[in-house]
């Protein structure tokens, strides 16, 4: 696919009705869904957005979108790094321009810990998230290092986010 449109990119995702729950297991199932970007939706839509994080390791799956209100457009793609899995919000204004961009879910393993979140999406547009961390040594995971976070997407397509502890 040669000079891809934006709206070739938002045909890498299938729109779908909330509410939706993201969780590590949930890449499979995307998987097995949704056909693999092309490599010129990649490097033409998903490098920008990197910032130039992104090394030869890096994979891209796309999830799945929604509409917001009349303004915005939202997609959720799954990005894995070495020791890193991520699922990424990007919402977009009617014009194709990024409005905000935020981790939801995703698990990696940094300093002998295991950082995981999942993710809940509401019909309303909350986020809410519930992230953990566990020592890699230890089998059994302690509650008490969890935290529940919430982001709301406005109207607009931007992101706010509030801390909470569970």
């Amino acid at each position: 696919m040669k000079n891809p449109q934006f709206a070739d990119y938002l045909d890498c995702f299938p729109i779908i009705e909330l509410p939706v729950t993201i969780t590590a297991d949930s890449r499979a199932e995307f998987a097995k869904a949704n056909k693999p970007f092309p490599q010129d939706i990649i490097e033409t839509f998903l490098v920008p957005l990197e910032g130039g994080e992104i090394d030869e390791f890096t994979e891209f799956e796309p999830c799945f979108r929604f509409e917001g209100a009349d303004e915005f457009n939202a997609v959720i793609y799954w990005r894995g790094k070495i020791y890193a899995y991520e699922y990424l919000i990007v919402t977009y204004d009617r014009h194709n321009k990024v409005i905000a961009r935020k981790s939801i879910a995703g698990s990696r393993f940094e300093n002998e810990i295991i950082f995981q979140s999942a993710a809940n999406i509401s019909e309303d547009h909350i986020i809410s998230i519930v992230a953990g961390q566990q020592p890699a040594d230890q089998p059994n995971y302690s509650a008490e290092m969890s935290q529940s976070m919430t982001f709301e997407i406005l109207t607009t397509g931007d992101i706010i986010f509030s801390l909470q502890d569970i």
